[in-house]
Formats: structure tokens, sequence, C-alpha cells
């Protein structure tokens, strides 16, 4: 099960976490932990680097798929036991923090004009 760092922590940049999984078909790693969003909810994934020694694998699709969050990757996998770091890529506008935050305002403010009257119950898509 990967730990979801997204969670608690929306503006983590960057992370040290352990290859725990490969799968070579799709050239994807699960890691003990991430910051990456898997995307959902109509929120796109963040990309961004691994960076394994001297090498940089660019984090091009992360989804979240039986239990772990898969990081699919350009270049050579590494190997299960491995120390990666992950860099997401702010530069680009790729992260979707604030697109989730303003997700949330909009429907504060919504409620709050009185244009609905029941409770609304939001859950993070995982």
């Amino acid at each position: 099960m990967t730990e979801l760092l997204f969670q608690t922590d929306s503006y983590l940049k960057e992370l040290e976490a352990m290859v725990v999984e490969t799968n070579p078909d799709e050239n994807a790693v699960a890691l003990d932990r991430t910051a990456f969003y898997p995307g959902g909810g109509g929120q796109p994934n963040d990309v961004g680097l691994l960076l394994v020694g001297d090498h940089s694998l660019p984090v091009t699709k992360v989804k979240w798929q039986g239990g772990q969050v898969w990081h699919w990757v350009d270049g050579a996998l590494p190997a299960v036991g491995t120390t990666v770091t992950g860099r997401l890529d702010w530069d680009g506008g790729t992260h979707v923090a604030n697109t989730r935050e303003v997700g949330c305002v909009r429907i504060v403010d919504y409620k709050s004009k009185g244009r609905i009257n029941k409770r609304i119950h939001i859950e993070l898509d995982a």
C-alpha cells in the first residue's frame, strides 16, 4: 500500500521513496510513498522526475491501481529496493494542488449563497 503524502501536504515538491514493485510491460514502478497525485475526480495526474543516482527518469503518468500508486517512467526501471528521489514538476504548471483547492472554494461559495440546502460530503479520490 502506497503512503499518500499528497493527502497531508499538497505543497510537497520532493520526496525520497523506495521502489516496492515494477511492471516492465507498462514501464512503471510502485513506490512505498508518493507525493505524485494519481489523478481522479476530474483532476489530472502530477508529472515530474524520479532521480536514481545521477539518472533522471521523467514521470509521464501516475495512476492508482490495485492498492498502489504506479508511476510510468521514460527510461530503464530501477530495481525493487532502490531508493529514488521524486521531484514534482511545479514550474510546468502540471501540479494540481491549487486546482483541487479552487474546486473546494467554489463548492463552499455555491453553498453559502443559498443555492442548495443540503449537506455536501467530499472525499478525495485515491
